[in-house]
């Protein structure tokens, strides 16, 4: 058995897309390469449109992926952290504390594409006269800009390419305004996965065989460090054209429907273990939510990925904390999150037997 992190691509979509149309140019939407170029041109549209001229500084929640941070960074946007809960809301205690000043952009994560305190934090927001963003890249939304997800605030972002098996893509939803777009930094293409690596990983699956010759374990530990170009690279480039036509032909009311299932079964068989928690916030009373992944915690996180690991299903942890968040004492619950993090792929590709036997492994390890 093998399971890969995400979806591959099935030869028939491939074929089918062939044919497809272009998508349609949205009044409200820009499409992008990654997510994180829609996040710089929310923030730089956000601030032309209110005539704002000093450095911003945007609101994070502390457990996030560093590579947020880094781009921010690199576009001198002032980056400060906010703590979040173990059930992956805002601490709106401790940001009440916190000297926050008007027209700061706050950023809401989305976690694994669930709802996560939208209402309350919209209206946080509002008291402080704050800009907010929905970070919605995990999140698989069939129309946006109609759904509910990534509209209540100034800004959404989506991360398409997380979910479907697309080289790249990523969508910014701006609610009013016209869209400004910041200078390009750097010239280096994004790292994306490409249409032929896709459709082998799709015959591997099915084969049962691993796409890499031995899967790395994880050390929580070590600090991972990526290729330049994964951090920095062309926000203003597009989506590309294999990805809108694959959009365009995917069913997407299918791709909804398997991960829920998935999702759902494996909340089944492990949410009432003892010693595995799972987020509250993660569940499926919304008939909108999608998710990218499953989610819990395990003190003995490490052991249970690795022996995933070493049985073929692509576990992982979450986040790639930043750099200065990263075993700082300042902050140690989201240190804590995250060794004892855990993610589990639900995606289309895995079947009923895999999501079966994914369960039986974590509970002989649980």
């Amino acid at each position: 058995m093998f399971i890969h992190t995400s979806s591959t691509l099935n030869p028939m979509l491939t074929f089918k897309a062939i044919f497809s149309k272009k998508m349609k140019q949205e009044e409200r939407l820009r499409h992008f390469s990654f997510a994180r170029g829609a996040l710089i041109t929310a923030i730089e549209s956000i601030r032309q449109n209110n005539s704002i001229s000093e450095v911003s500084t945007i609101w994070l929640p502390a457990f996030i992926c560093d590579t947020v941070v880094i781009i921010l960074r690199e576009y001198s946007v002032n980056c400060k952290y906010y703590k979040v809960t173990k059930d992956l809301e805002p601490d709106f205690n401790e940001l009440d504390k916190e000297n926050i000043k008007q027209q700061d952009f706050f950023l809401l994560v989305h976690y694994f594409g669930f709802s996560i305190s939208q209402q309350k934090t919209l209206d946080f927001c509002k008291s402080k006269n704050q800009f907010l963003i929905e970070d919605c890249a995990h999140s698989i939304v069939k129309n946006i800009g109609s759904s509910k997800i990534g509209t209540q605030g100034d800004a959404g972002l989506f991360g398409l390419r997380k979910a479907l098996p697309i080289p790249n893509g990523g969508v910014l939803f701006l609610k009013k305004g016209q869209f400004f777009f910041p200078k390009t930094l750097h010239s280096y293409p994004s790292v994306y996965r490409g249409i032929l690596k896709m459709t082998a990983q799709w015959f591997f699956q099915k084969m049962g065989i691993s796409w890499r010759v031995k899967v790395k374990h994880v050390n929580k530990n070590d600090y991972p460090l990526m290729s330049k170009n994964f951090y920095y690279f062309d926000i203003q480039e597009s989506i590309g054209k294999w990805s809108e036509k694959i959009i365009q032909s995917i069913d997407l009311d299918k791709v909804v429907e398997k991960r829920r299932q998935n999702y759902q079964a494996l909340m089944r068989g492990l949410s009432e273990v003892e010693s595995i928690q799972i987020p509250k916030a993660l569940n499926l009373e919304n008939e909108e939510i999608a998710p990218w992944i499953f989610f819990f915690y395990h003190n003995e996180s490490e052991r249970i990925i690795n022996t995933l690991i070493d049985n073929g299903v692509s576990a992982s942890t979450f986040p790639t904390l930043p750099e200065d968040v990263f075993d700082s004492p300042d902050w140690k619950a989201e240190n804590k999150m995250y060794r004892e993090s855990v993610t589990l792929p639900v995606h289309q590709d895995v079947s009923k037997a895999q999501v079966n036997k994914m369960i039986k492994l974590v509970l002989d390890c649980a």
